[in-house]
């Protein structure tokens, strides 16, 4: 340390330079040397030359990290670029201060930082997370105004962007980028970011589709799924195995079958669905999560699935058509006889039901099938049941926490005896 000491002793003794004049203050510290003529560009190399290189350039490498650790986030930017030579010097600590979540809109401009970003195999070792907002096509103003125009033309120029597939070819780029620099335990995902809405008092981030109420549905469907494909295309073609994967939506009904690409992959991915109307659904390969306030999960006709259960019928049937070890509803409206058909699986392990109101519909005879169909569950090892609201509670304890099956045959077979009584 005292070299180090010795080192900051000598520039913080160094004699200033002299003043420059204000046209060559302009020159070296305001102006870009892009900009710059001939004869200025030479006149900053002779000044520069005379002065040479900045006296905190002569720290040891070790020092100007500490000195960079310190800093504001703003002015570590700023000192990285400096020059060539401090911005390979701090590179390695800079990096540390990255996110480790990365969002990225579909725009020529963040598409091609997402690709710069991923090719620097020093800057991508923070990176845990790369998110991707919905393919948003926005809708034309009547062009009044030179702000219309603008947006028009802004308008226009996204819109080639991505009917040409360019956004695609980035993030193949992307991708290809992550693999060759290992980085293929990256979590992707798609989000998109509600704003108010007509009807259903949510929207995109965007005011333009407020006046268009009619389409709104059909343009937000449009976006997830050109979102999701070109996701699962840049995978496919980069030949990045995508291992987490996951979906922030403003309403998982605009998730239709087609867009579900990882169920054309050959190898199990984990899946995390996210709705912005309060609800979470996370899947696994072997698990389910799905929390919600205001779902029913329902396949049947009626008031309930009518307003929320047909809606998401493309997703429940790709999760029930998978075999899952461990399932989760945590504040759900239930009816009994859609729960047995979701969740009829040999290879179910646990089930816990939290916060469930049961549907109107559920009768004594309904609890007794489901309670046998649980005894005749191979595999169940935990049942967990809390706050159940609603239809034939009585016949249901107040909390059920069963966590081996010699537990769970010898409770069902009282719940069965009592309803049968």
């Amino acid at each position: 340390m005292s070299l180090h000491a010795r080192t900051l002793d000598n520039i913080l003794s160094t004699t200033p330079p002299p003043a420059h004049p204000p046209h060559l203050e302009c020159l070296l510290f305001k102006m870009s040397t892009a900009t710059m003529a001939l004869d200025q560009l030479q006149q900053v190399r002779k000044i520069r030359d005379v002065l040479g290189p900045g006296p905190i350039l002569q720290l040891p490498a070790e020092l100007l990290w500490k000195i960079f650790e310190i800093l504001p986030q703003e002015d570590k930017g700023n000192l990285r670029r400096t020059n060539k030579l401090l911005c390979a010097v701090v590179k390695l600590p800079f990096a540390r201060t990255l996110p480790s979540t990365w969002r990225f809109e579909m725009t020529e401009k963040s598409l091609n930082g997402l690709v710069n970003l991923t090719a620097d195999k020093d800057l991508v070792t923070q990176c845990q997370y790369i998110s991707f907002s919905t393919s948003r096509l926005k809708v034309l103003s009547d062009a009044l105004t030179p702000r219309e125009l603008a947006h028009n033309d802004r308008t226009n120029e996204h819109s080639s962007f991505l009917h040409g597939e360019y956004h695609t070819e980035a993030i193949v780029k992307a991708l290809d980028n992550l693999r060759s620099n290992g980085r293929m335990d990256v979590t992707l995902g798609v989000y998109d970011e509600p704003g108010p809405r007509i009807g259903l008092g949510k929207a995109f981030a965007t005011d333009e589709f407020s006046k268009f109420a009619g389409s709104e549905d059909k343009l937000r469907h449009s976006d997830v799924g050109n979102t999701v494909s070109a996701l699962g295309t840049g995978a496919k073609c980069s030949g990045f195995l995508i291992q987490r994967l996951r979906i922030e939506l403003y309403d998982l009904a605009t998730l239709s079958s087609k867009d579900m690409f990882w169920t054309q992959l050959g190898t199990a991915i984990d899946l995390h669905f996210v709705c912005v109307n309060r609800h979470d659904l996370s899947v696994s390969s072997n698990q389910i999560r799905f929390e919600s306030r205001n779902i029913c999960i329902d396949f049947s006709s009626g008031p309930y699935s009518a307003h929320y259960g047909i809606a998401y019928t493309n997703l429940y049937h790709y999760l029930k058509a998978r075999q899952h070890q461990e399932i989760c509803f945590k504040g759900v409206f239930l009816e009994w006889r859609n729960l047995i058909r979701f969740v009829s699986k040999n290879t179910l392990v646990r089930l816990e039901l939290n916060d469930i109101a049961l549907r109107p519909g559920t009768t004594r005879t309904g609890l007794l099938k489901v309670y046998k169909w649980l005894k005749s569950l191979p595999s169940l090892e935990g049942l967990v049941v809390k706050q159940v609201r609603g239809g034939y509670r009585d016949w249901l304890p107040s909390e059920m926490c069963w966590q081996s099956r010699e537990e769970i045959q010898t409770g069902l077979d009282k719940l069965i005896s009592e309803i049968e009584a």
